[in-house]
């Protein structure tokens, strides 16, 4: 069993916690040192040391691998950190803030021969891979993906949110070739309420909407293929009855993507490196910064 260590016990992180100590050995973790995370830590997983130093960690060579999960403008001198201690990694979405970062990452891990897994969820969830069936036999037209919440106002929203879609949206349609800014808005932070419009080569065409500052909380995908109308809404997927005029649900999955992205990285801990997961986020990091051009 690999042994494990986390970076940051925020909320994702405490999740990546829960899941990773299902599958491997947690020994340790570090984090900004906010009481009430290290409470829960020692109440929930008493076994998992508390450091204040991540130093303490990269030195403990029984540690396999550091897992990432701290704010988005870390991850680039943390994963350099660890790649240096020989240590694999798991890096939260996205790997670093900019591609050019990124790349360094992935060639320091390559040098190394490490394994780097950027922890893009939306690729490990079963809706996506049920949507790929779809698509071989009746063809995505559209995708409109929207996302309303509160919250997240420290992390770039491109990064933080846009990057999700941008995932599911490269994985089913490939890159667009035009993109468009349909809205923009600052309200509490630098931006709060965004929206782009993507054009495809063979006609299809995507619209990301995205709002951090709304008073409920939502996330929907609308699919329109050349036969039919699906919904991803939340974790499950939804077709629509045109002699009912109403969405069935379609497709309940039974494994969650976090069960499912945390197993593959153990995989691939257990066998050659395989850097496809970070091809993948260089070409979503690409798209972001693409989409950022749009906002100068």
């Amino acid at each position: 069993m690999k042994n494990l260590a986390i970076v940051g016990l925020g909320i994702q992180g405490k999740h990546l916690l829960s899941e990773f100590s299902k599958i491997s050995n947690v020994v340790g973790c570090t984090s900004t040192g906010k009481k009430e995370n290290i409470w829960w830590l020692k109440k929930n997983y008493p076994n998992v040391s508390y450091s204040k130093n991540i130093n303490e960690l990269l030195k403990n060579e029984s540690i396999d691998a550091i897992i990432i999960a701290s704010p988005i403008k870390t991850h680039f001198d943390l994963s350099k950190q660890a790649l240096k201690a020989n240590k694999n990694i798991f890096v939260e979405k996205t790997i670093a803030e900019n591609s050019i970062d990124a790349k360094k990452i992935i060639s320091l891990a390559k040098q190394k021969k490490k394994t780097i897994f950027a922890g893009h969820i939306f690729l490990y969830h079963p809706v996506l891979n049920k949507l790929k069936q779809i698509h071989k036999n009746d063809s995505i037209t559209y995708m409109k993906f929207s996302w309303m919440r509160t919250g997240s106002f420290n992390e770039d929203i491109l990064l933080d949110l846009v990057s999700h879609f941008c995932s599911i949206m490269i994985e089913l349609l490939g890159l667009p070739k035009k993109i468009k800014l349909l809205n923009f808005k600052k309200i509490v932070s630098s931006c709060d309420v965004i929206s782009f419009q993507f054009d495809f080569i063979n006609g299809q065409r995507c619209v990301i909407d995205i709002n951090r500052i709304s008073n409920f909380k939502k996330r929907s995908i609308l699919i329109i293929t050349k036969k039919n109308i699906f919904e991803w809404d939340d974790d499950s997927l939804y077709k629509f009855d045109k002699r009912k005029n109403s969405f069935k649900l379609m497709f309940n999955p039974q494994q969650r993507p976090l069960e499912i992205e945390t197993k593959e990285f153990i995989r691939n801990l257990n066998c050659k490196p395989d850097y496809s997961n970070s091809d993948k986020a260089i070409k979503i990091l690409n798209l972001i910064e693409k989409c950022r051009k749009l906002l100068k």
